[in-house]
């Protein structure tokens, strides 16, 4: 499976491999923008950003996260459950990373959170994609359980130190190719 991530990496073009190595600060500088312009703390503003992400297109992901800190009855297009998440980490008092860990408490939203919130953090963000691209095919039947998770999540670290990125460029680097490959909207 690790070749299946390799494989993934050299399909990639130099403009792929460019945005994935700058993809999780650039979308920390999206995060600090609508800190700025919604005064609202950046940590709650990825945390928001986390929440709102998952089975969302990033660029709705980014409309949705501005749009509900402005408006808490706008409605955000991913599930309730994460919405409701969302609300809990506007309304935290004195927002830590922990603190919104917690509310977030899921790996991929978590992982993605740190990802967003500052490069110190070495996670990586295993989402359907990562997945799927472990697998070298959309049609898998992955059980999703913490250690199978963390079994990709391990590959994609080595994956990461075969090719000399950190593992979460990595992963970005590989999610913008398969979304190429397989014709998606980012």
């Amino acid at each position: 499976m690790l070749n299946n991530i390799l494989n993934c990496y050299h399909l990639a073009n130099k403009d792929e491999i460019s945005k994935g190595k700058l993809w999780y600060l650039e979308a920390r500088n999206v995060c600090k923008n609508i800190a700025k312009e919604t005064n609202t703390p950046f940590i709650v503003v990825c945390g928001v950003m986390a929440a709102l992400s998952p089975q969302n297109y990033w660029e709705q992901n980014i409309k949705d996260c501005k749009a509900y800190i402005l408006d808490s009855n706008y409605s955000p297009a991913t599930y309730g459950q994460f919405k409701r998440k969302a609300e809990d980490i506007i309304t935290m008092d004195n927002p830590t990373v922990k603190k919104i860990c917690k509310v977030l408490n899921g790996q991929k939203i978590t992982r993605f959170f740190l990802n967003i919130y500052s490069r110190r953090y070495n996670v990586v963000t295993i989402d359907r994609h990562a997945i799927a691209i472990y697998h070298g095919t959309k049609d898998h039947n992955f059980k999703y359980t913490p250690k199978r998770v963390a079994k990709i999540r391990e590959e994609y670290k080595k994956a990461a130190k075969i090719v000399g990125v950190k593992p979460y460029q990595l992963q970005a680097i590989t999610w913008v190719t398969w979304k190429r490959i397989n014709k998606e909207v980012i």
